[in-house]
């Protein structure tokens, strides 16, 4: 709740976010801390705040600010937040993912695990969801617009 008011000036997450923040020296660190909450956090409401920053975060940070979290923020992302239930979630998580690739120029190949999986997946919403991904990574690299994804 601490980082979304200083994000948006309200804590409990109804505060427009602004489409991008000053860089920071304490980026990578910040970032690596988030997707450490990510992967372990059970909290929806705090998970929701976390993928709600990725998106500005993403247009904010520099390469090598994401290179120790990008990959564990994948892992999270396509583990755990695609298969959450709660109605309007999964609405935020691809844009999330997408927004991780673009600023750290990950390799798919480093989620190719995480993508099998999901595309092996009983939950037709994770299936839906890794096609929906990379269709959408697909059409990235033709339009190169990253704002036509995010709702």
């Amino acid at each position: 709740q601490d980082l979304m008011e200083l994000a948006s000036g309200d804590r409990f997450n109804a505060g427009t976010l602004k489409e991008k923040y000053e860089d920071s020296k304490k980026a990578e660190e910040v970032l690596t801390i988030m997707s450490k909450w990510l992967s372990n956090e059970k909290h929806i409401f705090t998970r929701q705040h976390i993928l709600r920053l990725l998106v500005p975060f993403s247009k904010s940070y520099p390469k090598k600010a994401w290179n120790k979290s990008a990959e564990r923020f994948g892992k999270a992302i396509m583990e755990t937040q695609w298969m959450e239930k709660k109605p309007g979630f999964n609405l935020i998580v691809t844009p999330a993912l997408i927004a991780v690739y673009q600023a750290s120029k990950i390799s798919l190949t480093k989620w190719k695990p995480q993508l099998i999986e999901a595309f092996k997946s009983p939950i037709p919403l994770v299936r839906y969801s890794a096609w929906d991904f990379l269709a959408k990574v697909a059409a990235l690299k033709k339009t190169k617009d990253l704002n036509a994804f995010y709702w």
